[in-house]
């Protein structure tokens, strides 16, 4: 039968390893009290026995610090070992956060003023987007004439990652550059996920539809949503590849498309969002998602009837 509970153990059993310079020190100070404490080569034989008992009076006035020092180290270590025995249940906290991205899909992002092209730059930094959302629910539309789910909201972001090589210009149906029924559509996606708020985040190049797409995000926002975007090409532009070549213009030329940073940072004003441009590395996610707490506790909500266990320490008292 023992005395210790049947849980009992440490969590961090590693601190005890620390006993180890605690008795190299112990032995070396009580030696040390040994030695000044001796009386044998100073004293005669015969008066030795007349001063034992005040010899020994006095070496256990010099032991009982080095005692306390022996109790103390002890206790300490345990302590920091974390002894444990009692199970705590913890209510499990889900992050709501929800965000729609939304690709363009539009002829326009075959030009290749980005190497490879613009679709493959911007289907790269959706894998980055993907990797760095790691709570929350995320769901993708595209859009070119018309608007599609790719995959509705989700926590599961590999899911989404998996369709990405799929995703080119010619899988859409109708060719086109309206991205209003895309911003609808990611509205009611979160709307029946049950999102309070939520963000849009749309990689584009640009659209047609300026006017009521501009309605559109100040619709949204004063619903709760957040429009950011994310630009795709450069103010040189680049022609647009067809069946044949280059597409034309009346006069032959081929039609060359830019990136036009002042409308889309305007729209993504009018969203409450951010507005940046597709870079080489991080910086452009480091400002578009800056904002987005996926880590703040006000945000997240208990899972009702979820819960683990967990260890609480007895090691402080």
């Amino acid at each position: 039968m023992t005395l210790l509970p049947t849980d009992f153990h440490f969590l961090r059993p590693w601190w005890f390893l620390a006993l180890v310079p605690a008795v190299f020190t112990l032995i070396v100070l009580w030696r040390r009290i040994e030695q000044s404490s001796t009386l044998n080569g100073y004293c005669d034989p015969g008066l030795l026995q007349h001063l034992l008992l005040s010899r020994l009076e006095q070496t256990g006035k010099k032991m009982f610090p080095l005692i306390l020092l022996a109790l103390c180290w002890f206790l300490t270590i345990i302590s920091l070992a974390g002894p444990v025995w009692e199970r705590q249940p913890q209510a499990v906290y889900r992050v709501q956060e929800s965000r729609v991205l939304v690709l363009d899909l539009s002829p326009s992002m075959a030009a290749a003023d980005l190497k490879p092209d613009r679709l493959s730059r911007a289907i790269f930094k959706l894998r980055d987007i993907l990797a760095k959302s790691r709570e929350g629910r995320t769901a993708l539309v595209v859009f070119s004439g018309d608007a599609h789910v790719v995959v509705p909201l989700t926590d599961d972001t590999k899911t989404i990652t998996a369709m990405l090589p799929a995703l080119s210009v010619e899988i859409m149906p109708a060719a086109g550059d309206t991205v209003k029924g895309a911003l609808m559509l990611s509205a009611n996606l979160l709307e029946q996920g049950g999102a309070k708020g939520g963000e849009i985040l749309l990689l584009t190049d640009g659209f047609t539809d300026v006017g009521s797409a501009m309605e559109s995000i100040r619709q949204l926002r004063m619903q709760g949503v957040s429009v950011s975007v994310l630009g795709i090409g450069t103010e040189e532009g680049a022609p647009v590849p067809g069946e044949k070549g280059f597409l034309t213009d009346a006069d032959d030329s081929p039609i060359l498309v830019s990136l036009n940073k002042e409308l889309l940072a305007e729209l993504a004003q009018a969203g409450g969002g951010h507005f940046q441009v597709l870079a080489p590395d991080d910086t452009d996610l480091e400002e578009l998602l800056k904002d987005k707490s996926s880590h703040r506790l006000d945000q997240a909500q208990n899972q009702e009837g979820v819960n683990v266990d967990q260890w609480h320490e007895k090691g402080v008292y």
